[in-house]
C-alpha cells in the first residue's frame, strides 16, 4: 500500500500518513474516517508496544536485565522523582533457577531514587534472590526478612521482576516505613 494507489480506491479521497506509510481511503460509506477494518487493525498493531519475551531463569546459567524505571522517594518532607535505566546481573545457582545472587551492573547516577543507585554499595557482592510460587524473581537487599521482623532505623528493598512481561517493582523500607517506591520495566539486555 505504500506510494501505490490500490485499485478500487477513490482518487479524489485523500490519503492518510502514518509513519512512513500512505494509506488510501478505499470506503467512502457509512465509515467517516474512511478506515476500512484492516487499516485499523493496522493502527492498532502499529502503536501496540512490542511485548518483552517472558523471564526465563536457568540454573547456573547468569542473565542481565536492563531496566527502564521512575522512581520517588517519600521518607522525605518532599517527594523527590527520578528516572532511569539500570542494569541488574542475577545469577541463578548451579542446582536451581529458584534462588542465587544479583548485583548492579551500572546505572545512572541522577535516578538517586531507583535501587541502582541506592543499593549499589550494599549489594557489590551480591544480593540474595528468590523465585515466589507466582514465579516472579524477588530481588531482596541486605537480605530475606519479613516486613514485621525489622528493627527501628534497618533498612530492607524488595524488587518484584514479574515473568509474563519483565515489569519491576520495588520497594524500600526503614523500620517499618516506606522510605522509596519504583516501578518500570525491564528487558534481556545484549552480552
Amino acid at each position: 500500500m505504500t506510494g501505490v494507489r490500490p485499485s478500487g480506491s477513490d482518487p479524489s479521497a485523500p490519503r492518510h500518513r502514518f509513519g512512513r506509510r500512505s494509506v488510501y481511503r478505499t470506503n467512502t460509506g457509512s465509515d467517516p474516517q474512511g478506515l476500512t477494518p484492516l487499516v485499523a487493525l493496522l493502527l492498532v498493531v502499529s502503536i501496540t508496544p512490542a511485548r518483552a519475551e517472558p523471564l526465563k531463569l536457568e540454573p547456573g546459567k547468569a542473565l542481565e536485565l536492563l531496566c527502564e524505571t521512575r522512581g520517588v522517594v517519600v521518607a522525605t518532607d518532599a517527594a523527590n522523582a527520578t528516572s532511569g535505566q539500570t542494569r541488574l546481573r542475577i545469577e541463578p545457582e548451579a542446582g536451581s533457577a529458584a534462588r542465587g545472587t544479583w548485583t548492579i551492573v551500572a546505572s545512572e547516577e541522577t535516578h538517586k531514587a531507583g535501587i541502582g543507585v541506592t543499593l549499589k554499595e550494599t549489594c557489590a557482592k551480591g544480593c540474595p534472590f528468590d523465585v515466589s510460587a507466582k514465579g516472579e524473581a524477588q530481588l531482596w537487599a541486605p537480605g530475606v526478612k519479613a516486613l514485621n521482623n525489622l528493627a527501628d532505623g534497618e533498612a530492607l528493598s524488595i524488587a518484584v521482576i514479574r515473568p509474563e512481561d519483565q515489569s519491576l517493582r520495588a520497594s524500600t523500607f526503614r523500620g517499618k516505613d516506606i522510605e522509596a517506591l519504583e516501578e518500570g520495566t525491564c528487558r534481556v539486555a545484549s552480552p
